[in-house]
């Protein structure tokens, strides 16, 4: 059977085939600065994680809390002034923990920061 030679050959990839492929010598090149800036940047970033989640159950913790006390004093009011007064008091302390919490937001834009922190170091050395 005679060879078609209109038809491209396989076996060897085309430009296009090759622009698809992604250059690891990129990564592994220049003693992998690279690799080694993307593992310190996910170390941060994990370590900032658990910061953040200790963060968020030390406040769900404490709002817990206060929701309970404030559940024991409302059932302990005998008229609706101890109960206006009650119920007043549990807002403004849960209205000041919530603002409190806004350091939640503050540690991830850190985590963000200190990762991309490690990814510039690294820019610098290259």
């Amino acid at each position: 059977m005679k060879r078609n030679e209109t038809a491209p050959d396989v076996s060897k990839p085309g430009p296009s085939v090759n622009r698809l492929i992604p250059d690891f010598n990129l990564w592994s090149g220049g003693n992998g600065h690279l690799l080694e800036s993307w593992a310190r940047c996910n170390a941060a970033v994990l370590e900032g994680a658990v910061e953040v989640a200790q963060e968020v159950l030390a406040f769900s913790q404490a709002r817990f809390q206060a929701d309970l006390e404030a559940w024991t004093k409302l059932t302990a009011c005998r008229n609706a002034s101890d109960f206006l007064e009650c119920q007043k008091r549990a807002a403004e302390k849960a209205t000041a923990q919530y603002l409190e919490a806004s350091k939640i937001a503050s540690k991830m834009a850190e985590i963000v920061s200190r990762a991309a922190a490690q990814i510039g170091e690294q820019g610098t050395k290259a």
